[in-house]
């Protein structure tokens, strides 16, 4: 199914900008994590990570992003052949369908704010049904450059995972980027995943996205960080070792086998 423009996409484009887009939920442990292990590099990757939180409460911004949509998906009901049935939230000629369409593509617009993601499709989108298989090829794949930094990774990162969502009650999506117009389409990508934890009881979705890059390429056209974590201040390892109010953080470092002393001069 593909959109096409109408008053209402245009209304959209005219006044959708930074006060509009989903407001993020700050969870310390995600942060930290984030910090420790995006920008490390084994031999031929350096890392970039995000984790971060969305409330899906709707705010001007994603009320306009719905009105469009429902008036593409009504204008589509006229065309027989239109795909309705073949969306990974289901039949697009439901409401819940179509807000879970518009909660995705206002979490990409709010995590990456220099790009606009309004004209993604929705089989640009797949439902992950197996979290244990979705665990493995995470592991596998950061395992190429967190692991000789902290072998026990695996635990802090999913253990923070399961603390902000209920993942046994997540619809869970990854997303299919298009690479003519995204934050994924830098020279020197190697691979990159993206996923979303819609959790609904409590309204919110939690994105992890990650993207392995050559340092070579990163070398040649400086990678500039704040472009890459939009949303959120990133916490330094001298920042979180002289923060009192997340003292029963270092546990999290311990639990990793990471020593603050040695990250410091990284």
């Amino acid at each position: 199914m593909s959109f096409l423009p109408g008053p209402s996409l245009l209304a959209y484009q005219s006044t959708n900008g930074p006060n509009t887009r989903m407001k993020f939920l700050h969870y310390p442990c995600l942060t930290y994590i984030q910090s420790l292990f995006s920008g490390l590099e084994s031999q031929n990757n350096r890392l970039h990570l995000i984790l971060e939180v969305f409330s899906c409460k709707q705010t001007t911004g994603d009320r306009r992003l719905a009105r469009c949509i429902e008036e593409q998906c009504i204008q589509g009901l006229d065309d027989p052949n239109s795909p309705y049935g073949s969306s990974p939230f289901g039949p697009l000629t439901l409401r819940h369908s179509r807000m879970t369409l518009i909660h995705l593509i206002s979490t990409l617009n709010a995590a990456f704010p220099d790009y606009d993601f309004r004209n993604v499709q929705p089989e640009q989108f797949v439902k992950e049904p197996d979290i244990e298989r979705l665990q493995r090829f995470v592991d596998t794949n950061l395992a190429e450059v967190i692991e000789e930094y902290s072998p026990d990774y695996r635990n802090t990162l999913w253990k923070a995972v399961f603390q902000v969502v209920d993942v046994a009650n997540c619809d869970i999506y990854s997303f299919i980027s298009d690479e003519d117009s995204d934050p994924f389409a830098d020279e020197g990508c190697i691979w990159a995943f993206n996923y979303f934890f819609y959790d609904k009881d409590q309204k919110k979705i939690l994105f992890f996205c990650a993207r392995a890059v050559n340092p070579l390429m990163c070398e040649m056209d400086v990678v500039n960080e704040a472009d890459f974590f939009p949303s959120t201040t990133i916490t330094t390892t001298a920042n979180v070792a002289a923060s009192p109010e997340d003292e029963d953080l270092k546990d999290m470092y311990a639990s990793a086998g990471i020593d603050l002393g040695d990250m410091d001069g990284m």
